[in-house]
Order: C-alpha cells, then structure tokens, then sequence
C-alpha cells in the first residue's frame, strides 16, 4: 500500500510541474506576440489616412513617409482602364469630368480621374471632393427609406400633375386633379419623376427617417479608411415643402463626392451591402521585409429584399427611363450577358459651376453576380453638351468587359 501511494503522489507532482511547464510556454508566447523587441521595430498595424497631397495616382506605386517610416504604396487603380479613361476625356473634353470605378466585390478603387478642359489636365483632387449637388441620385436614398420603411413596392401608384422634371407646390397636393395621370413607383424612378418622389416623402416619410437613411448611404460619415475624404452632405429638411425637394433631388444643399456617387450603385448591386471604398492596395517596408494589406470595412445598409427592387428600378432606368437613349441597343449582340442598372440626375450648381450631369450605375455578368463593377461619371459644362455622362459610362462599360475583365483579379 504505501508503494502505491509513493507512485500516486509521484505522479501528482510530475503532472503539476508539467502544466507548469505549459503555462510558462504560453506566457512567453503572448509576451512576444504583444510586446516587440526593441531591435526588431514592427511594422504598422493598421491605416490611418493619408492626406490627398501624398496620393500619386498615375504610377502603380509611390513612396512616402507614413507613421515615421519611409515605406512603398501600392494603389488598386488599374492603369489600362485608367488610361482608357483619360483618353475619352480628352477625346471629349468636357469643361469638368470626374470618373469612378469601383470593384462591387473588394471595394477597390480601379479607377479614379478628374478632368479640366480649360488646362487640359487631369485634376485627381476632384473625384475626392464633396461640392457637387447629388441631383436625383438621391432618389435611390429615398426609395430606399420607402421599400424599407413603408408597404410600398416598385408596382405602387401614384396620381402626379405637371412636368416630371419640375416640382412646384401645387404638384404636391394628394388629391387627384383634372389632367393627372397615374404612374408606378418604378417608373417614377426610371423616368426621375419630381412630382412623385416629393409626394411620397411628405405623405410617407418624415424627417428623421429620410436623414437615418442618407446617414445609412454614408453621408454626413466618413467613407474611406486610407484616405481623408470629406463626408457628403445631407441636412435635415425644414419643412414639408423642403423634404420634398431633397427627397426627389430638386436642390443643390445636398453634396455628394464622385467617389461616394459610385457607392450608391454598388450598395445596390451587393443587394444592400456596402463594401467601403479604398484605394491604397498595401505598404511595404523592404528593409523589414514587411507588407500591410487594406481591407475594405463592409456594413448592410438595407434589406435584401428592398436592394433587389431598387435593382430593378435600376434596371429600368437603362431600359425604359432616363438612360435608354444612351444604352439602347446594349443588351443585343456582345454584350448582352451584361446586366446594366443606373441612375442619372442633372443640376445647375456646385464648384465648380456649371450644369451638372450625372450618372451612378452598376454592371455584373449574369451568371456572376457577385462580382462586377459600379461606376460614376459626372459631367460638368457651361454651354453645350459634347457627351452625356450615361454615354460615357457605357463606353467604360463596354472596354472593361471586353478587355479588362479577365486581367483584373478579384482578392480580397
């Protein structure tokens, strides 16, 4: 009896030491994964914005100092597609241009151009800024806050007096009057109907749902990680009357960026997702021999099922609406495994001044919706119109899936 226990008791103390042991080794493990050696210094663990004077955009990598170290940037621009671009603007050359095009997926940034024909250059700092009047792309923010909020669906009738494009008080009033006609949601939306989508806001919205929604959309928030980009700007209405005009577009107090124009589409074509926008790819330290990847952030913004309605107003507005004209014939021939969905507006106002031409839309394979781009163009012109922003989208639409699409790699 006593040599068994004399064993047990050996036993017990071989055991204890050998979870002692263990302990100490995990100790040691998350000392040196928390506390870097001094001789060792580490790498950056995480962004923080560079401002706008340090990005270089025309070549595919830069050097500059960030957090204290000399370091190597790499860009998501995709320079074939960007140069494309350039060449269009230039070919066109419109008073003011900006383009963005952006990966649904990633959230990257694949090309980014600003243009001014009065130096004939290129002014990168424009698809950044926020002075632009968003015109009727927000009414993809207000059908949004009807699909999600109310019983509305893309087949609800409304009764609208007047022209489409104005909106006077006297088109507000809800009871039907001699020469109104009747009009679905969808339509109005594919068609830009003023008259409706300020009716809509004052018989089925209020106030603070319309600006919980923009802030949803990223406005009046930060919108990109890597870089300092100013917040797009929407204010809450003063009065019916005013929830009208910025519900429908009809103002020139909400302000939005290219960059976030191009996002709007993309929330759509992620059926409610937004993935953020970035364009620094990652920075590398050759002496550490260390990289640092961007991520893109990722939130939902609406349902599913609203996403998918608002897609198909999308869809319309290519189809039937606004955009018709410029992608008529699109869905025949080459292109026709192509689904493309768009809003456009137009606006006189903003800096800098001219009419403003917009237009945010998204396109995907149809058997990979998954993948695809969103886009924006805004042109801006003083006297005539050389070229329409729509045109121009699907000239980019078209030269990406015809020989860009298979050369740009989809990684997170």
């Amino acid at each position: 009896m006593k040599i068994i226990r004399t064993s047990r008791k050996r036993t017990r103390i071989v055991a204890r030491i050998g979870l002692l042991a263990f302990a100490l080794l995990i100790a040691i493990q998350l000392f040196k994964a928390f506390v870097p050696s001094p001789e060792q210094p580490t790498f950056p663990v995480a962004f923080s914005p560079l401002q706008l004077e340090t990005l270089d955009l025309d070549a595919p990598t830069f050097e500059l100092t960030y957090q204290g170290k000399h370091v190597t940037a790499a860009t998501t621009i995709h320079h074939p597609l960007q140069e494309y671009i350039k060449g269009q603007l230039q070919r066109f050359k419109p008073d003011h241009a900006a383009v963005v095009v952006i990966d649904n997926k990633t959230g990257k940034i694949l090309a980014g151009v600003g243009y001014s024909k009065e130096t004939n250059s290129f002014d990168y700092d424009l698809i950044f800024s926020n002075t632009h009047p968003s015109a009727s792309l927000f009414k993809i923010v207000t059908a949004a806050d009807l699909l999600e909020n109310t019983l509305m669906a893309g087949d609800s009738h409304f009764n609208f007096y007047g022209r489409s494009s104005t909106l006077y008080k006297n088109q507000l009033k809800d009871s039907p009057r001699p020469g109104s006609r009747k009009i679905s949601l969808n339509d109005a939306f594919a068609r830009s109907n003023n008259p409706v989508f300020g009716k809509a806001a004052i018989k089925y919205s209020n106030d603070d749902r319309l600006v919980e929604m923009a802030e949803r959309f990223g406005f009046n928030g930060q919108l990109m990680n890597d870089i300092s980009l100013k917040s797009s700007v929407f204010r809450a209405p003063t009065s019916e009357y005013n929830r009208a005009e910025l519900a429908s577009g009809f103002n020139r107090e909400t302000n939005i960026s290219p960059i976030h124009a191009a996002i709007l589409a993309q929330i759509i074509a992620n059926e409610g997702m937004m993935v953020g926008p970035r364009i620094i790819e990652q920075f590398s330290d050759e002496k550490l021999n260390e990289s640092l990847f961007s991520l893109s952030s990722t939130k939902d913004v609406i349902s599913r099922e609203s996403a998918l309605e608002l897609k198909n107003m999308m869809k319309l507005t290519i189809k039937k609406g606004t955009a018709s004209k410029s992608f008529r014939g699109f869905s025949r021939g080459k292109y026709k495994n192509i689904e493309v969905g768009g809003k456009t507006g137009s606006i006189t106002g903003g800096d800098p001044f001219g009419k403003r031409d917009w237009f945010a839309g998204f396109s995907y394979r149809k058997h990979d919706a998954q993948n695809g781009i969103s886009i924006s163009v805004m042109m801006v012109n003083k006297k005539k119109w050389i070229i329409r922003s729509s045109a121009m989208a699907r000239r980019i639409f078209e030269r990406y899936y015809s020989h860009f699409d298979q050369s740009i790699a989809f990684n997170p």
